[in-house]
């Protein structure tokens, strides 16, 4: 990479072990079709030689979604190093002043915290409203499941939802039992009070006792 240099203009100070370097690959599709800032990392291992730094980046984390300038309304973002770069596209490398680099990451993870709201706004857009419910009780539901493991629990409303699936199915639905004395309703998506969907029939089956035992422990699915 370039020896850095600075957005107000001038040299910058040269990359050292332990520097924080983030990286923007270029959009143009003649060099790269990259997806503009793509990561950040920690400088490791760094040379200097007369046309240019190397350094290698350790701790890389992955940024999404990725900032982009292609397609980007020509109006100020905010950021005086965005704007910049706009203006500016070729491989460089800036050392930025806390000041700029401030404003950087406000207008980044501003624009992270718009995306991702619009990506689950789409996502539960199209959703089911069971699917919605699981979605929303996501936490309890995985805890449920573990406790499968480790614990029967006492079920208010076990009677109502056991009735219910009795009227729906009458049966137990693997060995076509139908001797009630012996048949229990089942959860899909483990019982817990907070969960909205536990006693929605559409959650339920009908096993026989011996089955629904091997069913709590995942031995049959």
């Amino acid at each position: 990479m370039p020896h850095p240099s600075r957005i107000s203009g001038g040299p910058g100070s040269h990359v050292s072990n332990g520097d924080t370097l983030v990286v923007w690959a270029h959009e143009d599709p003649n060099f790269g079709s990259g997806l503009g800032l793509t990561a950040e990392g920690v400088a490791h291992d760094v040379g200097r030689g007369a046309d240019g730094t190397t350094a290698t980046l350790t701790g890389v984390r992955l940024l999404k979604p990725h900032f982009q300038l292609r397609g980007r309304a020509e109006i100020d973002t905010g950021s005086r190093v965005i704007d910049h770069l706009r203006r500016l596209r070729h491989l460089r490398t800036y050392e930025l002043e806390s000041e700029e680099l401030a404003e950087f990451r406000r207008v980044v993870n501003d624009f992270i915290g718009r995306q991702e709201a619009l990506l689950s706004s789409i996502k539960t857009q199209y959703m089911t409203d069971e699917e919605k419910a699981l979605e929303l009780d996501r936490a309890t539901i995985l805890d449920g499941f573990q406790r499968r493991f480790t614990k029967q629990e006492a079920r208010p409303e076990q009677y109502k939802f056991r009735a219910d699936l009795l009227r729906l199915y009458g049966k137990c639905l693997l060995t076509n039992c139908r001797v009630e004395a012996v048949l229990q309703a089942a959860h899909i998506i483990p019982f817990s009070e907070s969960v909205s969907y536990r006693n929605d029939t559409s959650n339920g089956l009908i096993l026989r006792a011996d089955i629904h035992a091997l069913f709590d422990k995942f031995l049959i699915a």
